[in-house]
């Protein structure tokens, strides 16, 4: 096992059941005094803008107001691409604020509300569809199960991650997917019948689920994506990852950063 922490105390020569595990034995410390760990994806349609003669990207605080500024003189991006945080337009954290509310995630400025439109739905944003619901999210973050909403359209979980996911689920003899119009996300049933596996099934129509889109029936042929019941959280295999770490000398209170870059 791999882990960024600190050496324990050398071994003794009688460990109790209560210490077993203190000295991490077997285990291997990459390095000491690790403070943050960060995990990045490579999104190239994401939008950066020019502002006071930087380049100011998703990860940058001056991103949300370079966004609004850029639509207030129908500006448009300097250039496309950037490492971003999955799901980056909502993270409360995030240079965007959130959008407010989780549940709407929406700001109620007309502004703003232009974003939504223009800017933000590029393959790692898990957006692609803006209105006062919690629809504006992705299908594949839907179907994957890691968005799921209740009746008011509160979100109940959200857990965006990258997966690859299983094609198993398709053809399982069992139901996944949308419970109803007013219940978002992919939810596991054990109901069975003609309502089970329609991915699979020969037929052009447009599935169990549609996300609060309009169908595309007659566009892509039988047992397309759209027809399936489950997908992975992002369908765009990423180009390239960046991985970051921040160490913390105690001693002389320096502080040293370092990433690095994986291309697929």
């Amino acid at each position: 096992m791999w882990e960024l922490g600190n050496f324990g105390n050398p071994p003794s020569s009688i460990v109790t059941s209560a210490e077993r595990g203190r000295d991490r034995l077997g285990e291997d410390a990459l390095v000491n005094n690790a403070l943050a760990f960060d995990l990045k994806v490579y999104d190239s349609e994401v939008p950066l803008f020019s502002n006071a003669g930087l380049v100011i990207s998703p990860n940058d605080a001056a991103y949300r107001q370079s966004l609004i500024e850029a639509i207030v003189v129908s500006d448009v991006p300097v250039m496309r691409g950037g490492f971003v945080d999955l799901c980056y337009p909502t993270l409360a954290g995030g240079s965007l604020r959130g959008w407010q509310e989780r549940h709407l995630d929406l700001v109620n400025t007309t502004a703003v509300n232009t974003i939504g439109s223009n800017y933000l739905f590029t393959p790692f944003s898990g957006l692609e569809f803006y209105s006062n619901a919690a629809q504006s999210y992705s299908n594949p973050l839907y179907r994957s199960g890691r968005l799921v909403t209740n009746g008011s359209n509160s979100i109940s979980l959200f857990q965006p991650a990258f997966d690859t996911y299983t094609s198993f689920y398709e053809n399982d003899g069992f139901q996944q997917g949308r419970i109803s119009a007013t219940l978002e996300g992919t939810r596991w049933s054990t109901s069975t019948g003609v309502t089970a596996d329609l991915g699979i099934d020969g037929v052009d129509g447009v599935g169990i689920y549609q996300g609060g889109l309009v169908a595309a029936r007659g566009r892509f042929g039988p047992d397309d994506i759209g027809e399936r019941e489950t997908l992975p959280p992002f369908i765009t295999a990423p180009e390239a990852v960046q991985v970051s770490i921040r160490l913390g000398n105690p001693v002389t209170r320096q502080i040293k950063q370092a990433s690095v870059i994986v291309r697929d």
